[in-house]
């Protein structure tokens, strides 16, 4: 019988039907992913996310002009192709034309020249100004034709496609954000997901019904909900309920692997563990200066109950280029009178940072540096977000394809948990940030820049640990590029059986 004979057989078509009909009714119930948010979806905006969490579900509902394989090499996405020209300062990107929003509309050449326009209002996209060419945006950025999109940079830049391909530069319907900052479940959306449902606790993505890269085998529902009680996160992995998790201490990693229920997957990139300081005396801001230069890295990193992997911070500028230690006599001599001090942990506080907390208050008594350690009530958060605390402990997510970058995308860009610090270096990363500065040049205003934070005593680093994520054992995931910290959500298959 031939193949096309054989498709048309009826008991063939039947047998296929009740196939799918099996298919279907399997994803009903194991297709469905579960997530974490730590705030309300209703506050969901392009402009000011700052957890992992809300990326996650911006990476999936955005599509790119250009994507990353899983050998990290670029591969198109809303444009189908591109040629570079004036020895690398001008790209063209012929766009598919045959994409489409969520709701079934076109996506058009204009709308993806509105919306990477409109986003340079994110942070993180405001890097890509001092790359394109000085002057009006729509000089460095606009339409030849119906369908080239055209881009003029300031000078040749060999990074300059793999912005293109990063999640802050995913297209949205500019049209949606006019009038709000807030996505809401009629926002038009252009990647592989939608959104389904969007209330004060849960977010709901369903695949985008335009876009066929989903396939029936990926997840269905991917559920967000608000969880941001540390003992409640820790119970949910421990009976299996989250599918996808960044591990953010040795306590979690020990519960998630413990279970059973989960796959430990390394990232390429990693986190900075950090003491940090915003409303305090000058008597105070002296004593942390002192403490910066008296607290000896390597226990903190390198202590016999830390994990592999971790170790002391370190960035361009090598460690041993920073000043030496103090002495606990000399550290005294430095600090003159003792000094009172309250440390507050957020609600949110890892075990390891409540660890991190006793071991700096006993190394500080050391020297005549008193401190409390307190536990704050829930909403400490949106005192960090308007840097209206004392002191905590706080992450420094290191997502960044240099330090430079890294640094203005904290500093340098308005990112509000981090504004009061522009002054201490936006000068030097400014500089470096610019094309064409040599390597030795970025490297001795990196020094600088971190030599002014380290003297302010604002920011004490205390050591760089590696990004882990607990996948559930119920999903196969494909082509990681062990680079992007955020899941694509087609990269997973639920495994059957």
């Amino acid at each position: 019988m031939r193949p096309t004979r054989w498709l048309k057989s009826p008991l063939v078509s039947l047998f296929m039907v009740l196939l799918l009909g099996v298919q279907t009714a399997f994803c009903q119930t194991e297709c469905i992913m579960n997530l974490l948010l730590l705030k309300s979806p209703k506050e969901l905006s392009p402009f000011t996310y700052l957890s992992l969490n809300e990326w996650y579900i911006h990476f999936n509902i955005t599509a790119n002009l250009l994507d990353l394989d899983n050998e990290n090499q670029i591969v198109a996405g809303l444009a189908k192709s591109w040629t570079v020209e004036d020895e690398g300062r001008k790209y063209k990107f012929k766009l598919d034309t045959s994409r489409r929003w969520s709701d079934g509309s076109p996506i058009t050449a204009h709308q993806i020249l509105g919306s990477l326009t409109h986003e340079a209002k994110h942070k993180n996209a405001k890097f890509l100004p001092k790359i394109l060419r000085p002057g009006p945006i729509d000089k460095a950025i606009y339409l030849e034709g119906p369908d080239i999109l055209v881009f003029r940079l300031h000078t040749a830049s060999d990074k300059f496609l793999y912005h293109l391909a990063r999640p802050e530069f995913g297209i949205l319907d500019a049209d949606s954000f006019r009038q709000t900052d807030f996505f809401s479940k009629t926002t038009r959306t252009s990647g592989n997901y939608k959104i389904e449902e969007l209330t004060d606790t849960t977010a709901v993505l369903v695949p985008n019904p335009f876009n066929p890269s989903v396939s029936a085998n990926n997840p269905q529902r991917v559920v967000f909900s608000v969880v941001s009680d540390h003992a409640k996160q820790k119970q949910l992995i421990s009976e299996g309920k989250v599918d996808f998790f960044e591990v953010q201490s040795d306590e979690m990693l020990r519960v998630g692997t413990q279970s059973g229920h989960y796959q430990v997957i390394e990232g390429g990139l990693d986190n900075l563990a950090t003491l940090q300081a915003r409303k305090v005396t000058p008597a105070q801001l002296h004593a942390l200066q002192v403490l910066n230069h008296f607290l000896n890295r390597e226990t903190f990193a390198k202590g016999s109950k830390r994990v592999a992997g971790r170790m002391v911070a370190i960035s361009e500028v090598p460690v041993s280029e920073h000043s030496p230690r103090l002495t606990i006599e000399e550290a005294k001599l430095q600090l003159g009178k003792p000094v009172e001090m309250t440390l507050t942990l957020s609600d949110e506080a890892t075990a390891d940072q409540a660890a991190d907390a006793k071991l700096i208050k006993s190394e500080a008594e050391k020297i005549g540096i008193h401190i409390t350690i307190h536990s704050s009530p829930a909403g400490f958060r949106k005192q960090w977000e308007q840097e209206e605390y004392g002191l905590t402990m706080t992450r420094m997510g290191v997502y960044a394809y240099d330090e430079v970058e890294l640094l203005n995308g904290y500093f340098c860009e308005g990112f509000r948990p981090y504004l009061s610090l522009s002054r201490l270096v936006c000068k030097e990363i400014n500089e470096a940030a610019r094309p064409g500065t040599a390597m030795a040049k970025r490297k001795s205003l990196l020094r600088q820049a971190y030599e002014n934070l380290n003297k302010s005593g604002y920011i004490l680093s205390l050591y760089h640990f590696p990004r882990r994520f607990l996948i559930h054992n119920k999903w196969d995931l494909r082509n990681y590029n062990n680079l992007l910290p955020f899941p694509i959500f087609n990269h997973f298959y639920v495994r059957k059986g």
